[in-house]
């Protein structure tokens, strides 16, 4: 039988909770997008710290852009 780990299984599922409850009172695309790019930092920082590898800080300016 595989394992298979749902996100509430890891580490930063409580920061990465607040920045989803935070994530409902934006009254805007830019407020949007930086709580966005807080849960990506979070998740990215414990992932990445494994691999060492860089965090993109313009994740989501498609987005912004768009």
């Amino acid at each position: 039988m595989a394992l298979v780990m749902l996100p509430s299984d890891l580490p930063w599922w409580d920061s990465v909770k607040r920045q989803l409850k935070r994530l409902a009172n934006t009254k805007n695309t830019l407020e949007l997008i930086e709580r966005m790019q807080k849960i990506y930092e979070n998740v990215q920082c414990e992932f990445w710290i494994q691999i060492e590898e860089e965090i993109d800080p313009q994740q989501f300016v498609g987005l912004l852009n768009f």
